[in-house]
């Protein structure tokens, strides 16, 4: 049985765990992410989707919200310029 997933209740409770106004998109994204800069956060519509799934995605991308330093992320793409992204966003994500 499909779960249909209440992108209402889920904005509300994004905004609650980030503890501000952050917008909420959903869309053909591969994965969930958290723009730090712009204070977007991004959940992708995939076929399988569970509601535990949904509230576990939107609450570690919330945590970007509130503990990665966007200041953090520019000065290590300036450094770091050959290295991607996604390795520091791994490193991160342990932190």
């Amino acid at each position: 049985m499909k779960i249909e997933i209440n992108k209402g209740h889920q904005t509300i409770l994004a905004k609650l765990l980030a503890s501000e106004n952050i917008q909420v998109e959903y869309g053909n994204f591969s994965t969930a992410s958290f723009d730090t800069a712009n204070r977007v956060l991004r959940l992708p519509k995939w076929s399988e989707f569970s509601k535990s799934l949904s509230d576990m995605l939107t609450g570690h991308e919330t945590a970007h919200a509130i503990w990665t330093p966007d200041a953090g992320i520019a000065a290590l793409r300036t450094k770091y310029p050959h290295i991607p992204f996604s390795y520091f966003n791994i490193v991160e994500d342990i932190r």
